[in-house]
């Protein structure tokens, strides 16, 4: 029995990093759900990393991870493109099948409100530099 393209959905259970976060931070895990997908298993690759800033790692190969640690003043968002890939783990015989459609997804900056980010400027001590 073969599979409907239609019928399935990459989702990304993550889609924002708050600013200043170091490199590698797991911003969240992509999953796929297909309608006749029992024993089979799915290969991400990142079509649009944005430039470098996300790459996908972890255990399973998975999990976007971001490349760099960002600033909310530098880019409030990033667009990032991942095709996936059905593959059968248990059958040597199964060929991989990637999917004709990619998925965007928009990664959110989050800004880091703390008293102490150097980029605010409702910082007292950004504001005492600022008046001098």
């Amino acid at each position: 029995m073969g599979f409907s393209r239609k019928k399935q959905a990459v989702v990304l259970d993550g889609d924002s990093i708050e600013e200043n976060f170091p490199a590698l931070t797991k911003i969240g895990i992509f999953s796929t759900y297909e309608k006749n997908a029992s024993a089979i298993s799915f290969q991400y690759e990142l079509i649009n990393d944005a430039g470098g800033r996300f790459k996908i790692g972890g255990k399973n190969k998975n999990e976007l991870l971001a490349t760099q640690s960002f600033d909310y003043e530098e880019a409030k968002f990033y667009e990032i493109e991942v095709k996936t890939t059905q593959t059968d783990p248990s059958d040597p015989n199964f060929s991989s099948i990637p999917y004709d459609e990619s998925e965007f997804f928009l990664i959110r900056i989050l800004d880091d409100s703390s008293p102490n980010d150097p980029n605010d400027p409702n910082n007292p001590m950004v504001a005492q530099e600022m008046a001098l």
